[in-house]
């Protein structure tokens, strides 16, 4: 019963940050690059010369998609996170962490993942995995 209420303690813990993390940090971070190509963009055509402007008009088409990607999966998780709170027993809450939670801060994580290797370094908010695994 200790291990079991010790595994549903983490998970909570665990998804709430994550959430803070993905809302408060990548989201914003995210939009601010996407305003920055935008801009960018708009400069660009404003210059009345013939420039390319397909790498910028891609990764904008790329980041936009998977900026509502990860919108979506905040929500999802919020709501298996809120959810959880319905369970009546440890054994319930468990398996509603291994079963919803779980799953969705996955799918929450691999959107941000990929997002890390579109958005400049420089807007990123958080060490990279090349910092991390090279740089420390």
């Amino acid at each position: 019963e200790m291990m079991v209420k010790g595994y549903i303690h983490t998970i909570r813990i665990e998804s709430a940050t994550m959430l803070r993390m993905a809302q408060e940090e990548i989201l914003p971070a995210v939009l601010k690059y996407e305003k920055f190509l935008a801009e960018t963009l708009v400069t660009k055509k404003s210059c009345g010369l013939d420039l390319a402007l397909d790498p910028e008009e891609h990764l904008l088409k790329q980041i936009s998609q998977k900026a509502l990607l990860l919108q979506e999966k905040i929500e999802a998780l919020k709501n298996a996170s809120d959810l959880q709170i319905d369970a009546k027993n440890s054994m319930e809450q468990a398996n509603h962490c291994c079963e919803k939670i779980l799953p969705a801060m996955y799918d929450l994580r691999e959107v941000a993942d990929a997002l890390e290797y579109l958005i400049d370094r420089t807007f990123w908010p958080f060490p990279t995995y090349e910092d991390l695994l090279f740089n420390v």
